[in-house]
């Protein structure tokens, strides 16, 4: 996952929901927190990729 952020401070708030979504720190999926320059009420934006193994 890519995670762009207005602002950094906000982290914390990210990783609380990251944490819930995700409870087993060993099976997280990978992340990167880059600053995003956004315009209008935009915070955060978030792309996701997933595998599906079947």
């Amino acid at each position: 996952m890519t995670l762009w952020m207005q602002d950094k401070s906000q982290r914390e708030t990210v990783n609380r929901h990251w944490e819930k979504a995700f409870p087993d720190a060993s099976a997280r999926p990978a992340r990167h927190a880059l600053e995003g320059n956004f315009t209008g009420n935009t915070l955060i934006q978030c792309d996701f990729i997933a595998v599906l193994d079947r």
